[in-house]
């Protein structure tokens, strides 16, 4: 007998590149392998086309990005998703919160709220009253930093896996002979981008030949182009801000280097470790659960850029025990993170929402 499913609303915020909404954009491909109907809801954003690309539906109203809801425009927008009879709103971003709750309550249907770090805090203790909103996360450590910083009940908190898109990768790129290696990272913050500058000078030093790549719209680039030019590592740097998917950096890199802190939940780990790339990343969080220390990558104590640059040398001095490391990663990948574990997690928690809301 075939599996019945109901229709849901993914609510994402303004599309653009970061981790939370390649995260989206897997959980998309996730529900649409598992045949799940639902739509996207945006402001809009660079990334649509890559959401569109992939056969999922987009529904684009630019007034949500608006720091003020119009109470026409709302209306209209709740009669239009109210004609698609969802029973479900996964809501992807803290930011779009108040408008999530408010189609919620009209539509009478319960949140699921993800929350991917434990940095953020547009929590309110009253919201966990209504017993039709849960909350989703992905580690350990947000969990616990749920309960205990924000006395989140513990049974509202559901724990699941992260995912990638494993097939979207065609094949493992392997180190070649007489081909420069490229370290890589993605960077939102000016104090990660320094810490990866401060790194790449350092295995620069040790007379190791590297190109080194920083991904994403990192906030002061023109005051880390300068720190880059002090530390004489300018011409070495490459900073690509427009890409509309993390493997647009995974294609062009030999090895990766996550350097994110708080923020960072692990997309950007299980991406590059789905292309076979080698990992070195902060001994925290999720990563530990994450990288198998020695065996598909290195954990390095934040603010040791020392130890980062060491572990980096060590993987471009030995590129058969990089590549290794990297097959070994994508296979874990492959086993545990792919989007069949993420489709069912997800639709098991889905199913106990809606059948409790409508005892």
């Amino acid at each position: 007998m075939a599996e019945s499913f109901f229709p849901l609303l993914l609510f994402g915020g303004e599309l653009e590149f970061r981790d939370e909404n390649m995260h989206l954009l897997n959980l998309s491909l996730a529900l649409q392998k598992r045949g799940i109907p639902f739509w996207v809801c945006t402001s809009g954003g660079k990334l649509v086309k890559e959401f569109t690309s992939c056969g999922i539906e987009v529904i684009e109203e630019s007034f949500l990005r608006l720091p003020f809801l119009d109470f026409f425009l709302m209306t209209k927008f709740v009669k239009r998703l109210a004609s698609l009879k969802p029973k479900l709103i996964h809501l992807q971003r803290s930011s779009q919160l108040k408008p999530a709750l408010k189609i919620s309550k009209k539509l009478k249907i319960p949140l699921l709220l993800t929350i991917y770090s434990i940095d953020e805090t547009a929590l309110g203790e009253d919201l966990f009253q209504d017993e039709g909103v849960k909350i989703l996360v992905f580690s350990e450590e947000v969990r616990e930093n749920l309960v205990n910083r924000h006395k989140v009940p513990k049974p509202v908190i559901h724990l699941v896996s992260l995912a990638t898109c494993v097939e979207k990768v065609e094949s493992i790129r392997s180190y070649e002979k007489n081909l420069c290696p490229v370290v890589g990272t993605f960077c939102q913050a000016a104090e990660e981008g320094k810490s990866f500058l401060e790194m790449a000078k350092k295995v620069v030093e040790q007379g190791v030949e590297a190109e080194f790549i920083i991904a994403g719209k990192v906030k002061e680039r023109r005051k880390l182009e300068k720190y880059a030019e002090q530390l004489e590592v300018l011409s070495k740097i490459t900073f690509w801000e427009t890409l509309s998917h993390s493997f647009d950096l995974m294609h062009h890199i030999h090895l990766y280097v996550g350097l994110q802190g708080r923020r960072q939940f692990g997309q950007d780990l299980l991406d590059a470790m789905a292309w076979g790339h080698p990992v070195v990343a902060l001994r925290r969080g999720v990563n530990f659960s994450l990288v198998q220390e020695g065996e598909t990558g290195f954990l390095v104590p934040p603010q040791d850029v020392s130890l980062f640059a060491q572990k980096v040398v060590e993987l471009l001095k030995n590129p058969e025990k990089a590549e290794e490391m990297g097959k070994k990663g994508r296979n874990y990948v492959k086993k545990y993170h792919n989007l069949d574990i993420l489709g069912e997690e997800v639709w098991m928690i889905y199913e106990r929402m809606v059948k409790g809301q409508e005892e």
